[in-house]
């Protein structure tokens, strides 16, 4: 006996999920966004440290006046004196230090002595820069005091801030913009790009539903005048053809099962007439039984494609019942079990007889002398569930059988009339009502064939 298994899930790919287009455009936004307002940062930063760079000239030349009029010289404080390597140093009229503030190193003392020197003769402002070790620039201004007697010479010696170190102090300050104009581009562009993809999403949808009964269905065609106008256009055209050769294809094989029915039918009636004492011709009229159930079978195909599914209502037990009655008759040396549950779904009633039909004529031909049918409610649903007392299916053979013309056996298949169509084709049907087919082992020592339908289509 072969049986059919579940349809073959969607395809998967083999590299990992990534994440959806429009997540990806918007942080590509974001990013630049961030990039370039991050730029725009750091030259605004390099701006305000080449003003103060260009300041601290005019900055250094205001202290030194301003220590160099006061009065006591305790109030030349280190908190008036700013940044690294600054000083500020008070001399008296013998060029004796008398008051000192921040870092005053040798060399630093050297340069406000030559620079006081400048001071002493007049009342005289004097500023100078000079690089310092390491290549450190030092601006140095000094300022005499106007009365002597009074107050005292002060030079005042300061060194840029470093560029790394301005910027780096304002970082926070900097990059806050940048992050927030960056906040801004990935909602912006999520928005945009979500809009701009929505027929996208509608082609996308559309094709999901489309099948071979279908095909006369067409994805909507935005009135963009770009590039996903012209997709969409593609699209319905591809449609077309495909609609139009699987047409042609249909029509082919409807017309020629139905050209092959006649000569079939009237061959079958000429040799049944003499077949009875015939060995030969007896196996001639299987043969001939044979092709008319793959006719049979080849016309429900071409149906299924063109012909969408009827939903009506169907008594699933009645159904089986008939068929029972039928398969009694047909096959006298094989004992029917039957257990079934009052059951009624919405399906397609043609493609249902032909399911019941097909089971339990595959289990009667490949049983030894025992089927049972059963039937009961499962979640949502029933299950209708075939045993026989065959030689089963092997595990490893329980997916080949949903192949069109696949046979466990070709030898067997022939003697008892098997096209390979008939349960392939139950795996389609059912399929096509949501449901699923399972094969398992029978408690009767055979196959078990296992349909799950809803109660609804």
């Amino acid at each position: 006996m072969t049986e059919p298994a579940a349809p073959d899930p969607a395809p998967q790919t083999s590299h990992p999920r990534r994440a959806s287009l429009r997540r990806r455009l918007s942080v590509a936004t974001a990013s630049g966004v961030f990039l370039l307002s991050a730029i725009a940062a750091v030259l605004v930063g390099l701006a305000q440290w080449q003003e103060q760079t260009n300041s601290l000239l005019s900055e250094v030349e205001f202290e030194a006046f301003q220590l160099s009029e006061l009065t006591d010289l305790v109030e030349v404080r280190a908190d008036l004196v700013e940044g690294t390597n600054s000083f500020a140093i008070a001399f008296d009229d013998n060029a004796e230090v008398v008051a000192s503030a921040g870092e005053v190193t040798e060399e630093a003392l050297v340069i406000s002595e030559d620079l006081w020197r400048e001071t002493t003769d007049v009342d005289l402002l004097v500023t100078s820069e000079f690089e310092v070790g390491g290549g450190t620039e030092l601006v140095v201004a000094g300022s005499a005091c106007v009365n002597q007697t009074l107050c005292d010479s002060v030079v005042v010696g300061r060194s840029p801030t470093p560029l790394s170190n301005f910027l780096l102090a304002r970082l926070p300050w900097l990059l806050l913009p940048a992050g927030l104009a960056a906040l801004v581009g990935f909602a912006g562009a999520r928005w945009m790009v979500g809009r701009a993809l929505q027929p996208v999403e509608a082609m996308r949808a559309e094709l999901d539903v489309i099948t071979a009964s279908s095909l006369d269905r067409r994805v909507p065609q935005p009135a963009t005048g770009d590039e996903l106008e012209r997709l969409a256009g593609t699209l319905n055209h591809t449609l077309s053809r495909l609609q139009t050769s699987t047409e042609a294809t249909q029509r082919f094989a409807a017309d020629a099962a139905h050209e092959l029915r006649s000569p079939i039918t009237g061959v079958r009636a000429a040799v049944e007439l003499r077949a009875e004492d015939d060995e030969l011709l007896g196996q001639a009229l299987g043969e001939l039984d044979r092709a008319n159930r793959l006719i049979d079978d080849l016309l429900v195909l071409a149906k299924r494609q063109q012909v969408k599914p009827r939903r009506e209502d169907v008594d699933l037990d009645d159904l089986i019942r008939s068929h029972l009655l039928v398969a009694r008759a047909r096959f006298a040396d094989v004992s029917f079990e039957e257990e079934l549950t009052p059951a009624r779904i919405t399906g397609d009633g043609d493609a249902l007889r032909r399911v019941v039909d097909n089971v339990i004529e595959n289990a009667a031909t490949h049983c030894k002398t025992a089927v049972r049918v059963t039937l009961l409610p499962v979640d949502g649903g029933y299950r209708l569930q075939v045993d026989d007392d065959g030689p089963g299916i092997p595990l490893a053979d329980r997916t080949r059988v949903f192949e069109r013309f696949a046979r466990l056996d070709a030898s067997r298949s022939r003697a008892t009339g098997g096209t390979g169509l008939g349960l392939a084709l139950v795996a389609e049907l059912v399929a096509d009502h949501r449901g699923t087919v399972t094969v398992d082992t029978a408690d009767l020592g055979g196959a078990r064939l296992i349909i799950d339908l809803p109660i609804g289509t």
